[in-house]
C-alpha cells in the first residue's frame, strides 16, 4: 500500500485557491502557509512532510529563502515551485535548486505525477541519509 503524500502549500491565500482545490482532489494530506514565517514554523513541528508547493514570491521572502528554511530543517523533502506561465524561467529555477516545477495550466493526473515523484524522491533520500 502506497503512503499517503504529505504536502505543504505556501502561497497567499488570494493566488492558491484552484491548486488548493486539485491538491485536495488528489488526496493529499495537505497544509496550508501564506508566508516563509508561518511555513518554517510548521515545517519544524511537522513529523512528516514529503513536499513543499509554493510560487515564486510570497509575503516575506521567496521561494529561494523557503527552500533554505525547508532543506536545513528536512533535508530530503522536495521544493515545487509554481510559475504562471511556461516561459516563468523554469530552466533557472532548477538550476538554482527547485526539485520540480509546477505550470499552468493545472491539471489533477500532472498534478498527481508530480507528487508522486517527489513524495518517492524524498522518501529515497531518507532512506539513503539513514544508510
Amino acid at each position: 500500500m502506497a503512503h499517503k503524500i504529505t504536502a505543504l502549500l505556501v502561497m497567499p491565500a488570494e493566488s492558491r485557491q484552484e491548486l488548493l482545490g486539485l491538491l485536495e482532489n488528489c488526496g493529499v494530506d495537505l497544509m496550508v502557509a501564506r508566508s516563509c514565517k508561518e511555513a518554517a514554523r510548521l515545517i519544524e513541528t511537522l513529523p512528516k512532510l514529503d513536499v513543499v508547493l509554493t510560487s515564486i514570491g510570497l509575503s516575506d521572502g521567496t521561494w529561494w529563502n523557503l527552500r533554505q528554511a525547508v532543506k536545513k530543517v528536512k533535508p530530503t523533502v522536495q521544493v515545487i515551485v509554481y510559475v504562471p506561465r511556461p516561459d516563468g524561467g523554469i530552466v533557472d529555477l532548477l538550476e538554482r535548486g527547485a526539485d520540480d516545477v509546477l505550470v499552468l495550466p493545472y491539471e489533477r493526473q500532472h498534478i498527481r505525477r508530480i507528487l508522486d515523484a517527489a513524495a518517492s524522491r524524498t522518501y529515497m533520500r531518507s532512506q539513503a541519509a539513514r544508510a
